[in-house]
């Protein structure tokens, strides 16, 4: 009975792991290459062979868990285990699903969640970015390469893999309260001035953290806004300009 499962290429290791049976053992499955790799809000996740860290997680548990925060507990126990075995490294976690490595990302987690009657099967996706070649000429992305000569493909993918059992051993008992504190201290944009696209339309406004569930909490003018992500995109860092017109600099957050 085969935990693992590796595939020279495939199209996505989410969509595979999607169509397994419920009572499948494959707890993993990982790709050199995937010729279409989805990415949030049906962005595409490309990757030549061999240059990334390709796998999705598959874990089912009872409905009675939470799973709903598992992509942001995930996220940051990466950034976490990646500070710890790289410290040289500058390390962050985007809300609310990305790595980003020296201001630029470095990483992608795409959480598929389907629900059964008695049981939820988790699917959780992961990109890393290895060889810079490929990557470092999109101005957004970045390798681990670039950054450390010290890349060993297989431990950096164990180290992965063993943050996303972790996640799915906490989501079972406890809930994102406890690591508020933990993430905001990772989190890449935390009382940063941003700009986010919702309903079509560009806003602006200051980050103060991340709440208990998991929504990205910004004060906009004088009010405290609660976004889940699933309602906005495209977040980045406000440019300097516009953050003076606003005076939101005077609100950020230690």
């Amino acid at each position: 009975r085969q935990a693992l499962v590796h595939w020279w290429q495939i199209d996505s290791t989410n969509d595979a792991c999607l169509r397994l049976e419920t009572n499948s053992p494959v707890r993993f499955i990982v790709a050199e290459s995937q010729s279409a790799g989805r990415g949030r809000r049906n962005n595409c996740w490309f990757s030549d062979f061999a240059g990334s860290i390709l796998f999705s997680f598959r874990h089912v548990a009872s409905v009675d868990s939470d799973f709903r925060i598992f992509s942001l507990v995930f996220s940051l126990f990466v950034v976490e285990a990646v500070s710890a075995h790289y410290p040289e490294l500058s390390c962050w976690v985007k809300w609310p699903n990305d790595i980003y490595l020296g201001g630029k990302k470095w990483m992608g987690i795409l959480v598929d969640i389907v629900h059964g009657m008695s049981t939820q099967t988790i699917i959780a996706g992961l990109g890393c970015n290895i060889r810079s070649d490929i990557v470092d000429q999109v101005e957004s992305a970045v390798g681990l390469s670039s950054q450390t000569n010290e890349v060993d493909k297989n431990t950096l993918a164990q180290l992965l893999m063993r943050a996303c059992i972790d996640a799915s051993i906490y989501c079972e008992t406890s809930d994102f309260s406890a690591l508020v504190n933990r993430y905001n201290q990772y989190h890449l944009h935390h009382g940063q001035v941003i700009d986010y696209r919702f309903e079509d339309q560009t806003h602006i406004a200051v980050v103060l953290g991340i709440s208990v569930n998991g929504h990205l909490i910004v004060r906009n003018g004088d009010q405290d806004l609660y976004l889940h992500a699933e309602q906005i995109s495209h977040i980045r860092l406000a440019s300097s300009n516009r953050s003076a017109v606003y005076s939101l600099s005077d609100t950020r957050v230690s």
